[in-house]
Formats: C-alpha cells, sequence, structure tokens
C-alpha cells in the first residue's frame, strides 16, 4: 500500500465516528496538503472521496477492500459534514401525571384579588389536588413595562419579594405536590427589559427571573412558551400566538379556530367554552380560564364589564382523557 493511500486512510479513520465522517472531505483534503502528501487542494479531495466510495463502482470496491463500511450518502449526511449548521429549535411538550390539577393565571402580583386566591387554594384543598400549574401572568412586572409608568406603584424589588412569598405559601400548603410555572407575557417583560438594558447580562443564570423567584430551591418547574399536555388537552397562557385569538366570539372560539384540538388559555381574563365535533365523530372543546387580578386597572377602568375572576380544575385520567372545571368565583364563592 503506498505511503499516500496509507496517509490518506489514516486520516479519514481520525475523522470518523460511527461510520460517520466528523469533518468535511474538503477539511481533510486541506490536512493532507498541509502534511505535504498531496500538491493540491483537487488532487487530495480526489483521493478523499475515492477512499470513502464517492466516486463511483470501483471507488466503492477500493474502500470496501480497506474493510471500511460504505453507506449510501444522502443529502442530510452531506449537509451535517459540510457543517451547515442550523439553530432552529423545536419545543417539547411538557407532560403532566394524571390526577386533579389546580390551573391559576393572570394573578398580576402586587394587583391580585386575595379572596379570589383564598377560594380557589381552599376549593383545591378540599378535593386533595394533585399539583398545581401558575400558568402565566402570576407577577405583573409593572415596573419593567414598556408603558408610561405611575410613580408611587410597588418597585420590582418589591414585586419579587411579594411573589416569593407567594410560591413558598404555595410549597407550605401543598407539601410535595407538583408546581410548574409558566412564563406569560407580563414575566416575559423581565427578559425583554434585560434584552435592552443590559443584553450582556441577560443569559447569567444567577440573575435570570428564574433563579430570583428560587423555583429550583423550591422545586417549581419552570415552562416558557412549551405546551402543557394535561392528557390530551393543551394549555398554554394564550399569549404564545403573537396575536389575540378574542377576535372572534369569545376566546375559546378563538382559541379552537387556531388550535383545532381541545386546549385552554388565559391572558384574556375571560371565562368561556366552545366545542365542536368533527365529521369523522371525534370530540374537542377549548376553554378560556378567568383572572385573579384588580378588575379596575387604571388603564382600562371598566374591564369588569368583561373580565371574570376564576380558576381552572383539570382531572386528567391515564388513558390521557380530561374534565375540565372551569370555576367562576365571586367573591369569595367559587361558582
Amino acid at each position: 500500500m503506498s505511503k499516500k493511500k496509507n496517509k490518506t486512510l489514516a486520516l479519514i479513520e481520525k475523522y470518523t465516528v460511527d461510520g460517520e465522517l466528523t469533518v468535511s472531505k474538503t477539511d481533510i483534503a486541506r490536512e493532507l496538503v498541509t502534511m505535504s502528501i498531496y500538491d493540491t487542494i483537487g488532487d487530495a479531495r480526489f483521493a478523499v472521496r475515492y477512499y470513502t466510495g464517492s466516486t463511483g463502482k470501483r471507488s466503492v470496491k477500493a474502500a470496501q477492500s480497506t474493510g471500511r463500511k460504505i453507506e449510501k450518502s444522502t443529502v442530510k449526511q452531506g449537509l451535517k459534514k459540510a457543517l451547515f449548521n442550523s439553530w432552529a429549535q423545536k419545543k417539547k411538550p411538557v407532560h403532566v401525571s394524571p390526577g386533579k390539577w389546580l390551573v391559576m393565571q393572570d394573578i398580576h402580583i402586587p394587583y391580585q384579588i386575595n379572596e379570589t386566591i383564598s377560594a380557589a387554594i381552599e376549593y383545591a384543598k378540599e378535593i386533595n389536588i394533585t399539583g398545581i400549574v401558575l400558568n402565566g401572568d402570576i407577577m405583573d412586572c409593572y415596573d419593567l413595562s414598556r408603558w408610561d409608568k405611575e410613580s408611587k406603584r410597588p418597585k420590582i424589588m418589591e414585586e419579587l419579594q411579594l411573589v416569593r412569598r407567594f410560591l413558598d405559601f404555595l410549597v407550605e400548603t401543598f407539601p410535595g405536590k407538583k408546581i410548574y410555572y409558566k412564563f406569560g407575557n407580563h414575566e416575559e417583560r423581565y427578559h425583554h427589559y434585560m434584552l435592552k438594558n443590559a443584553k450582556e447580562l441577560s443569559e447569567v443564570p444567577e440573575i435570570s427571573l428564574e433563579a430570583l423567584l428560587n423555583l429550583k430551591e423550591l422545586g417549581i418547574e419552570k415552562v416558557g412558551r412549551e405546551i402543557i399536555k394535561m392528557g390530551k388537552f393543551n394549555l398554554l397562557h394564550g399569549h404564545e400566538f403573537q396575536q389575540s385569538v378574542n377576535q372572534q366570539v369569545n376566546p375559546a372560539r378563538g382559541l379552537y379556530t387556531k388550535i383545532k384540538t381541545s386546549g385552554g388559555i388565559g391572558h384574556h381574563h375571560q371565562i368561556s367554552s366552545h366545542a365542536e365535533t368533527t365529521l369523522d365523530g371525534s370530540q374537542h372543546i377549548a376553554h378560556s380560564f378567568g383572572c385573579m387580578c384588580d378588575m379596575e386597572p387604571e388603564y382600562m377602568p371598566y374591564a369588569y364589564l368583561k373580565w371574570r375572576q376564576g380558576f381552572g380544575i383539570i382531572e386528567v385520567f391515564k388513558d390521557d382523557s380530561f374534565i375540565v372545571h372551569n370555576k367562576e368565583v365571586i367573591g369569595n364563592k367559587v361558582i
């Protein structure tokens, strides 16, 4: 076996893992030229292609004679070897276990209505829930909003303290119960503020909102824009669509026209439901859940004309079926 062939095969083997090259053939060719094995990139690249079985039947036979396994090259493999890396991401849904789940959203601390929260938690204790989903906008992040702000309002540090107290209370009240905290558009205000004003620090874990709220220490799982799968029921906060779903009869109807399956959202502070049966007989239902915040905020003093106080109880069964109890709270009574 010639020196060129030996060196070429040795370098090919060096960059082979599980039968696939970890670098491009051109990169190997460049290294061979640097080693003075070949005079030109063209000659070196032809040799690499020949001994990897890429130049026809004789090439495949030559590669096989050295004991190398030849697999048909694909476009996907070619892109990978060319280091054509992709930043595209696919979000994986979060699956909850079977049981009864308390779903609370749009609390907007420090503008929460304590009577509504108390009623929901008392109800959850009575039915012995499995866990809790905090479905977005638990805190308001008023101080970090892009909107004009009043001067005499709680600052972000005060807001963080109140949210931590609330989370501590939930963990103490429901010991050992699983808690998910899905970040809504108001929690995302924190990240947007960091990107705008301190981009260089935005990826520092110690000053992330998750860290400032002590979620890891409390055993609370943070969820971003992923779907929370509650059996066949798909739970979102509602801001993930980047536009309102409330241009229909009601938010539930708007949600169904987008997802075409069963699911629920908060975000709109309204209680509604919409059911449809498809031609093949499958049944779907969509819900929007009520809020737990001030019904007469300064930016919308008559919000109470459409908003409703409420929460959800979602029962998830082992076969992935579910039952949704879309509860309204009037005063301190659960309806």
